[in-house]
């Protein structure tokens, strides 16, 4: 899974967005810190910072318009389809991995595609849920929980390989409340480049 992972947000990129997301939380109450015990001074406003949650809203409000005002090039989109998606998506007989097959979408509006991309955790479809399993002898595999039947269970990873256990052998079988597909991506793609994935996905069925 984290090499599925890493082919998609680099682990820097990734990393430099959840410390950012860190900072805004911890810098008011730092300052607040610091002066308690002090004396009161002019009543001013504090901006109270956007919660993780709310900073993907706006930033899918932000490239929505970007997006749908933008002509897909549906060459670069087969292009970043195999550098960016490809590894946890189908599309017809293209891609793998354990995500939805894109090509059986109906609705590629860029209102769809840009929360789907940059908001995966507002609406998780159940079919997709991730599962963490953990064995007594130390292996864990992440992924969607395939199939599960009274002595074991099968999890396909992000890269589409089946990792089937005896439920006797687990450790641990936990749903995990974030969708296999990671935010950050807008780290390394641009509203142009979403315009012409939609301009792929909605051209062809996937097929060569």
């Amino acid at each position: 899974f984290l090499q599925a992972l890493d082919s998609v947000v680099p682990k820097p990129l990734a990393m430099d967005w959840i410390r950012s997301q860190a900072l805004e939380w911890t810098e008011p109450h730092r300052a607040n810190a610091s002066t308690r015990g002090a004396k009161p001074g002019p009543a001013r406003s504090v901006a109270r910072p956007l919660s993780p949650s709310a900073v993907r809203v706006q930033l899918v409000n932000d490239w929505v318009p970007q997006v749908r005002n933008t002509p897909g090039n549906p060459t670069h989109g087969r292009e970043l389809f195999d550098q960016q998606c490809a590894a946890c998506h189908r599309h017809g007989s293209l891609g793998r991995g354990a995500g939805p097959d894109l090509a059986s979408l109906t609705d590629y509006s860029p209102e769809r595609l840009v929360t789907a991309i940059l908001d995966p955790n507002r609406a998780v479809d159940e079919r997709y849920r991730t599962y963490l399993a953990r064995s007594k002898s130390g292996d864990e595999w992440l992924g969607i929980l395939v199939s599960q039947g009274p002595n074991s269970i099968t999890i396909q990873t992000a890269d589409g390989e089946r990792h089937t256990a005896l439920r006797a052998d687990l450790q641990e079988l936990k749903m995990v409340p974030s969708s296999l597909m990671p935010e950050g991506l807008e780290s390394v793609l641009k509203p142009a480049d979403i315009a012409d994935l939609i301009a792929f996905l909605g051209s062809r069925p996937g097929k060569d």
